[in-house]
């Protein structure tokens, strides 16, 4: 949820997969709530790696998979919105099929 100065005032994720991803996801929520859609927007893996203490080398892509989530989310909210987000311009989200 995003109010009118765009500000994220709330977050949710839904996430299949081990606890990493969970947290990842997680911790990726709890790193841009409160934040402004253009400081969510640089939330790198590495911060979401470092907020957690730490993940195993075989389970980092999971914190690559929470920051695609999170500019995935804000990309679509700029197409919907028509709000330019500094920083999100080049974005292209993954097409899910192609996996």
């Amino acid at each position: 949820k995003i109010d009118e100065k765009d500000i994220i005032t709330d977050v949710k994720f839904l996430t299949f997969g081990c606890g990493s991803a969970i947290a990842s996801s997680s911790m990726a929520t709890e790193l841009i709530k409160g934040k402004s859609v253009d400081e969510a927007v640089a939330l790198t893996n590495k911060a979401v790696v470092e907020a957690l203490g730490g993940l195993p080398k075989a389970k980092v892509h999971c914190s690559v998979l929470a920051e695609q989530a999170v500019k995935s989310a804000l990309y679509d909210y700029s197409q919907k919105t028509g709000k330019q987000i500094k920083g999100i311009e080049n974005y292209k989200p993954e097409d899910p099929h192609e996996h």
